[in-house]
């Protein structure tokens, strides 16, 4: 009993500790977005009054030069109308000349009467409030995040082992070796086997039931039933990629949502956006910094599947399901530039 009570407050301690991290994360991103909706108020509402303050300027001095030429042509008039009832017309005349010259000079344009108009941007405000968007979708794929890693008491401790890890600890790295067999038509295989990208001419003639024919997606050579698996794959800048793991089982002939309903579990990275394909509508995953390196981490018996990034070591995105078979790493892109490659082939840091 001693034990059991020991380890029950092990795992409770992890759980504690795994709910005080989240807990911080999620406090520092309300703080975040609060100094942000502060820092945007305060630029917007600066520079609304410094515009006010402009344009009120500009009219009153508008106004004052209005004023002034006003009171220019009422003593010109008052002249004239002296004039007009005397007998002295060459004086009228003159007087006449003279109200008709120019007024004065000024800096003045007429135009500006009209176009003396407050303006703002909305572009600004639309800026402003997608940056306040982001900072929430942040603080809502970390509920998502906490709502699937800690359904229960023993998944919760996992998950923190899992989390708690770092790049140069993980010595159980696989050496992953693709397969040629599975490979769409049109992808480029590296004679090692280790990079792929997409082609312009069909490289692999033969079909057979297990190649991708719609999918630009190749499975590794070696899958996994049980144990523990970390693997990792530099994408550089490839521009449009697929990882994660399949069901030796699952759909690869045809048009197809990948999905974890018919044995897909993946990333997806297209359009500088990264999704996981879950059942449509695919799930926005929220990502910090680039990502060069995606790391892998598969537990059969946990039924984890969890992405970092390799580098930093911090946590992507997580599957939590219950494997029930052999599962092959997956690889798909659609980029004809730049590869997918294992950074066993000598990628730099």
């Amino acid at each position: 009993r001693n034990a059991q009570l020991t380890e029950l407050k092990s795992k409770l301690h992890a759980l504690q500790s795994y709910a005080q991290t989240e807990l911080s994360e999620v406090e520092q991103l309300l703080s975040d977005v609060t100094h942000s909706v502060d820092r945007i108020r305060s630029e917007l509402v600066g520079g609304i009054e410094e515009k006010r303050e402009a344009v009120i300027g500009r009219g009153q001095s508008i106004v004052t030069q209005l004023e002034t030429k006003l009171a220019q042509l009422q003593e010109r008039r008052g002249r004239l109308e002296a004039q007009a009832i005397s007998d002295d017309h060459i004086g009228f005349l003159q007087s006449f000349e003279e109200a008709n010259s120019p007024l004065q000079d000024s800096d003045m344009d007429m135009h500006e009467v009209d176009e003396l108009t407050l303006h703002f941007s909305l572009g600004d405000v639309k800026a402003a409030l997608g940056e306040i968007r982001e900072r929430l979708d942040d603080i809502r794929c970390g509920e998502v995040h906490y709502r699937h890693s800690v359904s229960s008491l023993a998944e919760s401790e996992s998950m923190v082992s899992v989390r708690s890890m770092r790049r140069k600890e993980w010595s159980l790295k696989e050496d992953v070796t693709l397969n040629p067999t599975t490979a769409y038509p049109f992808l480029i295989l590296s004679d090692d086997r280790k990079q792929l990208k997409r082609g312009e001419k069909l490289q692999f003639y033969r079909n057979n039931s297990q190649r991708f024919d719609v999918w630009s997606c190749v499975l590794a050579k070696d899958g996994y039933e049980s144990g523990t698996h970390y693997w990792e794959v530099s994408v550089g800048e490839n521009k449009d990629w697929k990882l994660g793991v399949v069901r030796e089982s699952a759909l690869r002939k045809g048009l197809f949502d990948m999905t974890p309903a018919i044995g897909y579990y993946a990333l997806w990275w297209s359009g500088s956006h990264l999704r996981a394909l879950t059942a449509p509508p695919l799930a926005k995953v929220k990502v910090t910094g680039h990502l060069r390196r995606i790391g892998v981490y598969l537990d059969c018996e946990e039924g984890q599947l969890v992405f970092f990034n390799a580098k930093t070591g911090s946590e992507v995105y997580s599957f939590t399901v219950a494997f029930s078979e052999k599962l092959f790493p997956l690889f798909g892109t659609a980029d004809k530039d730049v590869p997918l490659m294992s950074p066993f082939v000598g990628v730099p840091e």
